[in-house]
């Protein structure tokens, strides 16, 4: 079954209600006049150079929470607040980027107790990912409060998620327990361990509809399997189990240094129209399968995302 037949699951549940900001304010309450009616729209800030002429980069999709743009005003207060959820994982992570001060601050609350605090020291950006271990919290139910009480100060906050593994570091390979090949993601995406040994999931944001991710799918293949007849098994996959497939490009590539086979199509999922662009290796008896996917409507923003980690991509990272 061709590796792209698996990228259209959706990321399990953070259990954090629109975890970053691109369904508006759902499932989070804003109070006082900081934080405005509406997340803010980070093309919308770059394009027109709205922060002291410092690109902003590192957020998740295309909208993150802020206490200075809303208003333009530093002098603007107020909170930010989550919908209460359940703490079912072992570490909470979020984005920031803020003014360090004793009144800019994010907690997180359990039992009406603050039992995480940061005030965050990084007053521009890239977004800086923060860690905390709550596996002393599992089972219960928490509440993110992000906090602006300064006059001088301001926050942005976004990518708020529940996770059992830490993510990988900007510029950190993953590397393969199981099968040691190694790629390096998109930065700042959920790094997803599937049961199956060999494969791995990373997601991004959702847009259009559809989680942006890129899969690794590794298998044993027959001893006399070349890269060309796995490509040409894997297309031929495509077009008898994918609705509305349809090749838009092929080319050849090289991985860790080898002989590689690239395809970028085009198919269906019930409503949804996606494309994907997928490499294919064969290397000491084991097919390989990389996938990046996304709604076609939004693939060209991530085209040299999926390109960079598939030529990254390495079958024997020792």
């Amino acid at each position: 079954i061709p590796g792209t037949l698996q990228c259209n699951s959706v990321p399990p549940s953070s259990g954090i209600k629109n975890d970053d900001f691109e369904e508006g304010y759902m499932g989070w309450n804003a109070s006082g006049n900081a934080f405005g009616s509406a997340p803010t729209n980070a093309a919308m800030v770059n394009s027109q150079n709205l922060y002291r002429n410092v690109p902003y980069s590192g957020y998740s999709g295309s909208y993150f929470a802020s206490s200075y743009f809303p208003q333009m005003d530093k002098r603007a207060m107020g909170n930010l607040t989550s919908e209460s959820f359940f703490i079912s994982k072992n570490y909470l992570e979020f984005l920031v980027v803020a003014d360090y001060s004793g009144e800019v601050y994010v907690n997180l609350i359990v039992n009406n107790t603050v039992v995480r605090h940061i005030e965050p020291d990084n007053s521009f950006p890239p977004f800086e990912r923060i860690t905390w271990n709550v596996t002393q919290y599992a089972g219960q139910s928490g509440i993110i409060k992000v906090v602006d009480a300064s006059i001088p100060g301001s926050i942005d906050v976004d990518d708020f998620r529940i996770v059992d593994a830490l993510s990988l570091q900007p510029g950190e390979l993953y590397l393969d327990p199981y099968r040691n090949f190694s790629i390096l993601p998109p930065r700042d995406w959920m790094v997803v361990h599937p049961t199956i040994r060999g494969q791995i999931f990373f997601y991004g944001a959702r847009e259009n509809n559809v989680t942006v991710q890129l899969t690794v799918v590794s298998e044993k293949v027959n001893a006399n399997e070349t890269t060309e007849t796995y490509f040409a098994k894997g297309k031929k996959g495509f077009s008898l189990l994918l609705q509305n497939y349809s090749a838009v490009s092929e080319s050849n590539i090289t991985m860790g240094g080898l002989d590689s086979k690239q395809v970028d199509y085009t198919y269906t999922l019930g409503e949804v129209q996606l494309k994907s662009r997928e490499a294919f290796l064969v290397y000491n008896g084991i097919g390989y399968k990389i996938t990046g996917t996304a709604a076609k409507s939004s693939f060209d923003k991530y085209a040299d995302d999926f390109s960079n980690s598939i030529e990254s991509f390495n079958p024997s990272a020792s």
